[in-house]
């Protein structure tokens, strides 16, 4: 269940656990900003995959409507769709969101 608060969290505030983690090392000196950005960018808002067909059928609920419910929890001030149709953020720490170009 971790895995989904982690993502959830993602949807609604646009970070995620590795923003969280990376910052906090990054103010303990053990990461330099950069490497902190790469790991941002590779794993906030990865999507729980392990777990998440046991889930659904524990909470009994379609995939299809649980992508549909968290889609109405993206703020438009934080997301928005790039020319492909798929959700992006307007800005991150790597300044490379839909608003930041």
């Amino acid at each position: 269940m971790d895995g989904f608060h982690h993502y959830l969290r993602y949807i609604k505030f646009g970070i995620g656990r590795a923003t969280y983690d990376a910052a906090q090392e990054i103010r303990n000196k053990h990461l330099t900003r950069e490497e902190g950005q790469a790991l941002v960018r590779r794993f906030d808002g990865e999507f729980p995959d392990r777990y998440f067909d046991d889930i659904m059928k524990y909470i009994e609920m379609e995939p299809e409507y649980f992508h549909e419910l968290c889609d109405k929890f993206r703020s438009p001030h934080l997301w928005g769709k790039d020319e492909k149709g798929e959700w992006k953020l307007r800005h991150n720490v790597s300044l490379q969101g839909l608003d930041d170009k």
